[in-house]
């Protein structure tokens, strides 16, 4: 019977000696994908750093251990408490995290995650098995002390190990949601690319869709507008004709339900013409009314703005309605720029027609605000990179004029915005990301409005060495032109959910 004991207990801890020498030695020639996979993980994203080195040197320790006779009690109690976290890591995954990773990577990361849980659990049942057999003395009393002393102190090191993996499990949920520190969490295939259609050229961006067409406006050619059926299958090029002799310098179009809207921010000018297949001749229903630098329809006769202040130098916010005599009112505090830097308030202006709801998000710092209906901030959001102030440096030239003295760092590129999430596509790298995915990808983030927090992030991929210039989203597509091709992804169940209000599920097929 003592030989018995004896083998299984050496048996056992060389067992682990392998398993955490192997573990840790694959861990540290792959370090930089080791980390990358932590980043991904829906436990671990905000500590990927620390838990990257801590586990190493953790696996390294205890196989130290394990290998002296003196220590190898000490040695499988920490496996028997690493590997009971482990498993409760992987239990948490799979049972209460929002998405399942691809892979759960480390020394089995072919092996699926139901797989590796009972391979986890046997392990945990190894080790106690070995602990409870390493008791060597004659007297029954004696043995039945150290017996209850072992199962003790497993079951403390049990609910040490689980502890630990609970707290991080919800503190790096809060870290990467509300306070995040530049990690990204790649969503499992949130969009699957169904179709696409040549455009021929690069310079259409996305007016808006009504019904089951979008349309395309074009900045070079700016009195035509090309109509696309949903599924990517036809186009027809409409002539648009505007009202008055006017020379224009930055004609834009808006569709909002049946109507087509057009701007010119110098001139200043709104039209508005019904949607039609034939041409359409677009008709002035505001002039002079208020300059703009851009301007989006939240309805018919009520439009949200930004120009300039008195001495067009700053950006402020207004509202125009013309439901009855024109009526334009500013807010001047809301983009407030820091450190007197002109440049430090340029954004985009957002409305989600679906929830009625306003927003700007700044080009250059991480803030996003939340504005109501009557210009008054509502609150303000954080985009997940770490850069509070603007970094742009600005020259002032003989005649007074400020400019760019190099160009700027830009930190949201490309936006848009669709029933209470923001997919912003993103100019930084964030931590534990692969340089080869920037170099053929862009990076769309996905923020929550409603929560104020940030989603998760995917990849569009380049076509033909260009890079996702507009995005469009709907209530099952995002439409993506890249380069001189317009593409069509369908949102798969992660997304859907979010502009549903529905809490993710865990996608376990994904």
């Amino acid at each position: 019977m003592k030989s018995f004991k004896t083998i299984f207990v050496k048996g056992v801890s060389y067992f682990f000696i392998l398993l955490f020498i192997y573990a840790s030695v694959s861990k540290l020639l792959d370090f930089e994908n080791f980390q990358v996979q932590l980043a991904q993980s829906p436990l671990l994203s905000a500590y990927a750093g620390s838990i990257s080195y801590s586990v190493i040197i953790i696996e390294l320790l205890i196989a130290l251990l394990l290998s002296l006779s003196k220590t190898r009690l000490l040695g499988l109690l920490a496996s028997f408490g690493l590997m009971i976290a482990f498993t409760v890591y992987i239990y948490l995954i799979l049972y209460h995290s929002e998405f399942v990773p691809c892979s759960c990577g480390g020394i089995l990361e072919n092996m699926g995650w139901a797989t590796h849980l009972i391979f986890n659990i046997i392990t945990v049942i190894l080790a106690a098995l070995a602990i409870i057999l390493s008791t060597s003395s004659e007297n029954k009393s004696q043995i039945i002390r150290t017996l209850s002393s072992r199962i003790l102190s497993m079951v403390v090191t049990s609910l040490f190990g689980a502890a630990i993996v609970i707290f991080l499990f919800y503190s790096s949920e809060y870290i990467i949601k509300k306070e995040n520190n530049f990690t990204r969490r790649f969503l499992n295939h949130p969009i699957l690319q169904e179709n696409f259609m040549e455009l021929g050229i690069d310079s259409y961006y996305f007016a808006g869709v009504s019904g089951n067409f979008i349309y395309l406006a074009n900045k070079t050619s700016p009195f035509q507008i090309l109509k696309i059926d949903l599924q990517l299958t036809s186009s027809k090029l409409i002539n648009l004709v505007p009202e008055g002799n006017y020379r224009f310098k930055s004609l834009s179009y808006e569709v909002l339900g049946q109507e087509l809207f057009a701007f010119d921010g110098s001139i200043p000018i709104i039209y508005k013409a019904p949607i039609t297949d034939s041409e359409i001749k677009l008709k002035t229903i505001s002039l002079n009314d208020a300059f703009f630098s851009q301007i989006v329809a939240l309805d018919s006769c009520n439009f949200a703005l930004r120009t300039k202040t008195e001495y067009n130098t700053d950006n402020v916010l207004g509202l125009l309605n013309l439901s009855h005599k024109p009526e334009v009112r500013l807010n001047k505090s809301i983009l407030s720029a820091k450190d007197q830097n002109i440049f430090d308030t340029d954004g985009k202006l957002l409305f989600d027609k679906s929830n009625k709801e306003l927003y700007y998000i700044f080009f250059y710092r991480n803030q996003i605000l939340k504005i109501s209906n009557s210009l008054n901030l509502i609150g303000t959001m954080k985009t997940i990179d770490i850069t509070s102030v603007s970094k742009i440096e600005t020259i002032k030239l003989k005649d007074g004029t400020i400019k760019m003295s190099r160009p700027p760092q830009v930190n949201n590129l490309s936006t848009n915005l669709h029933r209470g999430l923001i997919f912003n596509k993103s100019g930084l790298m964030g931590k534990y990301e692969p340089k080869e995915s920037w170099k053929s990808s862009s990076i769309i983030d996905i923020y929550k409005v409603n929560s104020s927090q940030y989603w998760g992030s995917f990849y569009v991929q380049h076509r033909g060495g260009k890079s996702l210039s507009h995005m469009l989203v709907t209530d099952h597509y995002l439409f993506a032109l890249v380069g001189n091709d317009l593409i069509r992804y369908k949102l798969r169940q992660p997304i859907t959910d979010g502009m549903n209000g529905v809490m993710p599920k865990n996608h376990k097929k994904e």
